[in-house]
């Protein structure tokens, strides 16, 4: 789906996210948790991010959301909140004032690291 989106953009790595208050709530939810949750694929290239949306229960790439420039994604990154089982950041997407918290799974935690290294701010 990426390379549809951007030809040129080379992936380096993927990282997956869903959306909810806390991912230990949704835990005492049970199975309908899943299907509340929205995941997201964060795909960084040599140029972009590519975000794609799916339902929590199919686990795909569904929907392109956003293709976001890769020198911008920093400033549009807030909130980083790193801890041992989940991880959690605010994503603002270009051209609309919604910010997405989005959680990270300790599974994640190293695509996490090179992701927010990758696209921080410099200066």
């Amino acid at each position: 789906m990426v390379r549809q989106v951007e030809p040129a953009g080379r992936p380096s790595l993927v990282l997956l996210a869903v959306t909810g208050p806390s991912q230990w709530l949704m835990a005492f939810v049970g199975p309908l948790g899943v299907l509340l949750r929205k995941t997201y694929f964060l795909t960084l290239t040599t140029t972009s991010v590519v975000v794609h949306s799916g339902s929590g229960a199919g686990g795909q790439p569904t929907k392109l959301v956003q293709v976001i420039p890769r020198e911008t994604v920093g400033e549009l990154i807030s909130d980083v909140k790193l801890g041992a089982s989940w991880s959690s950041f605010r994503l603002r997407f270009p051209g609309s004032g919604r910010r997405v918290r989005l959680n990270v799974s300790h599974h994640s935690r190293t695509e996490l690291d090179r992701f927010l290294s990758t696209v921080a701010r410099k200066g």
